[in-house]
């Protein structure tokens, strides 16, 4: 039987610190086009249209349904995107799943106050977009009190510091 060093911990234990659950509800019709361009607070760029919004094909989510537990987690070290994949391969949200959850993390940050960190610098997600290509999708607070979320997608080769924090598909 092979035991463990005092003090031993998985690498990902190492590398990602927990900082909290959330389980989200949708309670209303939503069309991820429209949310992502019409929202004055929210600026989605052009990487992030055309490998995630592309990829829901328009989908629209009605009626009241849970959406998702997503775990929110610090880096404790520079992390790339395919680290974070390897780290937490149950993590990657698809497109479809994605648009409404972080619709649902935005609106819930009205106000300054919410899941999503205005202070970090990025909030990182794992998606599955066109192509089934896997982006780092990050937001990130931009311009004091009258700002606005911005919104990109990265490779998976992108390296992130430790003032970020990545958001998990499941809790663990």
């Amino acid at each position: 039987v092979v035991v463990p060093a005092e003090g031993w911990k998985p690498v990902r234990e190492k590398m990602l610190e927990p900082a909290g659950i959330f389980a989200l509800m949708w309670d209303s019709i939503f069309n991820p086009k429209k949310y992502y361009k019409t929202r004055m607070y929210v600026s989605a760029g052009k990487s992030f249209e055309s490998t995630i919004l592309a990829a829901t094909a328009g989908e629209v989510v009605a009626g009241r349904s849970c959406i998702g537990c997503v775990s929110r987690f610090r880096p404790k070290m520079f992390v790339s995107g395919r680290q974070l994949l390897t780290l937490c391969p149950s993590s990657v949200f698809h497109a479809t799943e994605f648009v409404p959850i972080l619709a649902k993390l935005i609106e819930m940050n009205v106000g300054g106050r919410g899941p999503l960190s205005r202070n970090a610098g990025s909030c990182l997600f794992l998606v599955e977009g066109v192509h089934s290509r896997v982006y780092v999708v990050a937001a990130h607070w931009s311009g004091g009190g009258r700002g606005k979320w911005m919104l990109s997608a990265d490779t998976l080769d992108k390296e992130w510091g430790t003032s970020c924090e990545f958001y998990s598909r499941h809790c663990f």
